[in-house]
């Protein structure tokens, strides 16, 4: 009678979970579609300045067959030209919904590792919930960039580690070259995951392959030397190591960050998501001391290894002056890998609870709660173009050399949509465009030329626009353009004019 009882109990414990995961998955489907795709979806814009000069190296590769800028970035844009070529899609489509595309299709990844993780259904959701809830991960989501496809070859690369570990078959390491080599001329932080791959490699000579000790520190001694060989011997590594060595001492703006402050970590990240990060930190601490298999050690290891080099970068490397890279990128890397360790300081909470299921689901609730409780899940940063202000800038055919005037946050649309023409684009800022009139607008436009035609550029369509991030729209796009002044045709003439554009060109006096 006591076992029936008990298998009942075990029975609607079952049901239960089942049920939980079943309302976890639905609630990551929504989530994930909505965070990514809403804003793609209803309000078709390109949301950052950056994403045309990328969008013009693909333009580039389709008219030509090759970049005519030379870069040693040059997986991203091709990968675009040829989703482009192959699909038929429009390049400003392609890099409208790509990153919503791409971020929702990590699901699979994430879910993937978490598969060599955890065996419960349940638990294996939690990153994927995590993945769905960070707002630090949604601005990357909606603005297509060589680091929103970052995170997928991240993720590609950690599956493969953790794959090496648990088969314990060599054959994954092809696979994890390949990906970090296509990494390496996609991003700079391609150069981290090639340090992660060297590790994930020495971890798994050094306690996975079946050797006697005094063969896996042969074999490690030669691998050191063969990396040492790959870093001396490549040109691009060499380069870039030793760029990335030289600091704070570079000219680079990057590498002049400012330190974010400690006690910012409580407000940069909520209360439960840095609560369970410590504790699955812990956790795996004290996992490297239990009898665990090693392939699991070494699995939790890499993950906390990865996560703790961000989690260095971010915060205590600027704030002992070590490196000073600016910060706000590492907050997209250290909460995409963060997301497992959290979810094993969640694993460790919730059993705990252990055979105490109703306070097992009182926890799975709490933690929702609290995850989903937060602002500004639809950035509403920059809208910069439309797919019709580009088409309409494509039809500007002025005199080959003539020189075209726009604002910062035109420049990088300006020269997308003439690619092939041999004209000069000039950035310009108060001076012209918020002159006190026309004549001193022409006056000013007119320094550029020394003989060649002088036309001005204004993006009617951004102007429309209110993002929140005011400060930083003042200093691009400037809102304040007195654009009557340049529709006096005593000293402008107009060429192109509509709900989108105001071409002109400033007429000698």
């Amino acid at each position: 009678m006591r076992q029936s009882s008990t298998t009942k109990n075990q029975s609607n414990a079952q049901r239960w979970q089942t049920a939980a995961a079943c309302g976890v998955v639905v609630l990551i489907i929504a989530l994930t579609c909505l965070y990514r795709w809403y804003q793609p979806i209803t309000h078709p814009a390109l949301l950052e300045f950056d994403i045309f000069d990328w969008a013009r190296q693909s333009r580039e590769w389709l008219m030509y067959g090759h970049l005519l800028t030379p870069t040693s970035l040059w997986v991203f844009p091709i990968w675009n030209a040829i989703v482009a070529k192959i699909t038929g899609a429009s390049l400003f489509n392609v890099y409208l919904y790509s990153g919503a595309m791409l971020t929702t299709l990590n699901l699979a990844l994430i879910f993937g590792i978490s598969a060599m993780l955890w065996r419960q259904t349940l638990l294996r959701l939690m990153p994927l919930l995590l993945y769905a809830l960070n707002t630090q991960l949604l601005p990357r989501s909606v603005n297509y960039l060589p680091e929103t496809m970052s995170y997928t070859f991240g993720l590609a690369l950690v599956y493969c580690y953790l794959r090496l570990f648990r088969s314990k078959k060599a054959w994954w390491i092809a696979p994890m070259l390949l990906i970090n080599y296509f990494y390496f001329y996609l991003h700079q932080s391609g150069l981290n995951f090639l340090i992660f791959t060297a590790a994930a490699i020495a971890g798994y000579v050094l306690f996975i392959i079946p050797f006697r000790w005094r063969t896996r520190l042969l074999m490690f001694a030669g691998l050191v030397i063969l990396g040492l060989v790959v870093l001396f011997g490549s040109v691009a590594i060499r380069q870039q190591v030793l760029y990335f060595l030289h600091g704070s001492s570079n000219v680079d703006t990057a590498f002049q960050g400012t330190a974010i402050p400690f006690s910012q970590l409580f407000t940069d990240f909520n209360a439960s998501f840095f609560v369970l990060l410590i504790i699955g930190a812990v956790a795996v601490v004290v996992k490297m001391f239990r009898r665990d298999p090693v392939a699991l050690k070494v699995m939790w290891g890499m993950l906390l290894l990865i996560t703790a080099f961000y989690y260095c970068f971010l915060y205590v490397f600027p704030n002992l002056n070590i490196y000073n890279l600016v910060p706000w990128r590492f907050y997209t890397w250290f909460s995409l890998y963060a997301i497992f360790i959290v979810a094993n300081g969640f694993t460790v909470v919730y059993h705990f609870f252990r055979k105490r299921m109703v306070l097992q689901m009182g926890f799975l609730l709490c933690f929702l709660v609290l995850n989903l409780v937060h602002t500004d899940v639809m950035p509403n940063d920059m809208y910069t173009a439309n797919a019709a202000t580009l088409d309409t800038m494509s039809t500007i055919r002025v005199p080959e050399k003539s020189i075209i005037i726009t604002t910062n946050a035109n420049y990088l649309q300006t020269r997308y949509s003439i690619v092939g023409h041999d004209y000069t684009i000039a950035q310009e800022g108060a001076a012209v465009f918020t002159a006190t009139n026309a004549k001193s607008a022409n006056t000013a436009a007119l320094n550029w030329g020394t003989g060649q035609p002088v036309y001005v550029l204004i993006s009617l369509y951004q102007l429309r626009q209110h993002p929140s991030q005011m400060a930083f729209w003042n200093n691009s796009a400037i809102p304040n353009t007195r654009v009557n002044d340049f529709t006096d045709p005593q000293y402008f003439q107009t060429i192109i004019r509509d709900d989108n554009i105001l071409f002109v060109r400033a007429l000698p006096q």
